[in-house]
């Protein structure tokens, strides 16, 4: 039996309602149509967007356990949106937004320069909104790179962490969508979020030709240490909705077909550390 959008929508609104407060963290990414980032974006639109959350206090346990931050991530809830799959009258990812209203924490890569930009028209000139998750979003690409100078794409910084390689990158996303095969679209762009999860779940990562990097760089953890020494100097909390139902997850060890086998950690002078200035 096929539910209309609209009767989905309301579960999950009733069962939002239903469980426990808890705080979470979301994870997110988005893909485009066009690789072209002129006139702000003007001329691309998202395509899909994909969500993890994961409970503040799983977030914590996990790090430093890459099994545990393995784990998190498959139990956590999962969610995607097609920008031409909307109720009418409402923005086709507004419930994502919803979300992050809720969040207490935000993760994209690279997000602060590319996926809140993108989605930008998807806030309706909600400028206070739109500033107000920017606000609270960890962007570890954007920590990285002010720290070292250098420009890490996350397929790198995962081969050189002992993670899975990304399934597919960006202009191939542009041609699933263009050839219709939303079921890949949506498992790689998912895929990106589940491993930089997992990434942000680590106490410290390496960074080829930099050294080692502690978690305040680009960690879950700290920047929840940071959440937490906020609410101490705010002590009237906003209570938020509980974190939706968790939801299956694809296989999170997804290959590329006829990929190299993948990297191990490289050796890395451990006289040299980067931290958060």
């Amino acid at each position: 039996l096929l539910l209309p959008k609209c009767a989905i929508t309301c579960f999950i609104q009733i069962k939002l309602k239903c469980v426990a407060m808890s705080e979470f963290v979301l994870f997110f990414d988005l893909e485009a149509d066009s690789g072209s980032r002129a006139d702000d974006f003007k001329w691309t639109q998202v395509t899909c967007a994909c969500a993890t959350m994961i409970s503040v206090e799983a977030c914590i346990r996990a790090t430093g356990d890459p099994k545990a931050a393995e784990r998190a991530v498959a139990n956590g809830t999962h969610r995607h949106w097609w920008r031409d799959v909307a109720e009418l009258g409402q923005d086709p990812l507004e419930e994502m937004l919803r979300l992050m209203d809720m969040a207490v924490l935000i993760v994209a890569f690279n997000g602060l320069e590319y996926d809140f930009p993108l989605m930008k028209r998807h806030y309706c000139r909600n400028f206070k909104r739109y500033m107000a998750h920017r606000a609270k979003t960890l962007d570890p690409f954007m920590n990285i790179k002010l720290a070292t100078g250098k420009w890490y794409k996350l397929d790198r910084l995962l081969m050189a962490n002992g993670l899975p390689a990304k399934i597919a990158n960006g202009k191939e996303a542009i041609t699933m969508w263009e050839q219709d095969r939303r079921e890949e679209l949506r498992e790689y762009c998912a895929a990106d979020v589940f491993l930089m999860a997992r990434l942000c779940l680590q106490s410290e990562i390496v960074l080829p030709e930099c050294g080692r990097a502690e978690n305040r760089l680009f960690g879950v953890a700290s920047a929840l240490a940071a959440w937490e020494a906020s609410r101490r100097l705010n002590p009237t909390p906003t209570p938020r909705p509980s974190i939706p139902t968790p939801t299956p997850t694809p296989d999170l060890n997804l290959k590329r077909k006829n990929s190299p086998p993948e990297a191990t950690p490289p050796d890395v002078d451990e006289s040299f550390v980067f931290v958060n200035a």
